[in-house]
């Protein structure tokens, strides 16, 4: 048994008969969910505040490639280099047996859920 394993078994009170997909969780586990809960509505709000912080930027520099503050610059707007990618969507339609040739399984995952 992995210490991984071990480490989880301490925070488990129970496991339902019959129902391996579902466990009951002590205080412990319970406190981490509401504290990642809490978390990502925290990120989710800091997201939403930061494109607006950025858009407000862009719109201060109108054009320019620096904004500054007392003489200070405080903001850079610079153009990335242009790159090319390659489009698997248009290849696929164009010769599906030759995309076919390249496609390999890939081992699934499991997500964290949080409801």
């Amino acid at each position: 048994m992995s210490s991984a394993h071990v480490w989880a078994e301490e925070f488990v009170l129970s496991r339902r008969p019959g129902r391996a997909r579902s466990t009951e969780c002590n205080d412990v586990v319970f406190g981490a969910y509401n504290d990642l809960k809490s978390i990502r509505e925290a990120l989710k709000i800091l997201k939403e505040k930061k494109g607006q912080c950025e858009e407000i930027l862009r719109r201060a520099l109108s054009g320019a490639e620096e904004l500054t503050y007392g003489g200070k610059v405080i903001v850079t707007l610079k153009d990335t280099k242009p790159s090319l990618k390659f489009d698997v969507k248009a290849f696929r339609q164009t010769w599906p047996e030759r995309a076919a040739h390249y496609l390999r399984p890939v081992k699934a995952s499991k997500r964290l859920l949080i409801k």
